[in-house]
């Protein structure tokens, strides 16, 4: 969708939740989710979809940047643009972690039976676009911190 201007009159929801990293969170960042979803009568299929590519975008945070540990904090935030017909659901996830190459993360093969290792092949499914973003530097606490941003956008009709 193309950028557009905002009139005056006009604003867009931004919805932002920050938390810890620990997986019982996820929970209520489902439900306010899919809470805004079903407000901007998105369909329950995709809305499911959409909240389960969330939390395993999420919990790979969790998992894999964070390793578990509770005192490191994410930060989603996502909101809806709408321009006639047009709609894109527009989702940034901000970790603080180590940088993720994104070369790297190659989701295994459906033929391979495990039971985990799914989440990025259902993400890149889920989502139109899945974007890593590592230029971002902000200023955490009172140190500096490297941020990693994953933008995930989904065109609705």
């Amino acid at each position: 969708m193309k950028q557009r201007a905002q009139s005056e009159n006009s604003s867009e929801a931004v919805f932002s939740v920050r938390f810890p990293a620990v997986v019982e969170f996820v929970v209520p960042l489902r439900k306010a989710f899919s809470a805004f979803l079903e407000v901007k009568k998105v369909s329950h299929d995709i809305v499911y979809m959409l909240t389960l590519g969330l939390s395993e975008a999420v919990i790979n945070v969790i998992e894999h940047t964070y390793h578990f540990d509770p005192s490191k904090w994410i930060v989603v935030e996502w909101h809806l643009e709408e321009a006639g017909e047009e709609r894109e659901l527009i989702v940034t996830i901000r970790d603080f972690g180590e940088k993720v190459d994104p070369s790297c993360l190659v989701p295994r093969p459906l033929e391979d039976l495990k039971d985990h290792g799914l989440g990025l092949h259902l993400i890149r499914k889920t989502y139109d676009s899945v974007e890593f973003d590592h230029t971002v530097s902000c200023l955490l606490y009172t140190s500096r911190a490297h941020e990693t941003s994953l933008h995930l956008v989904c065109r609705l009709l």
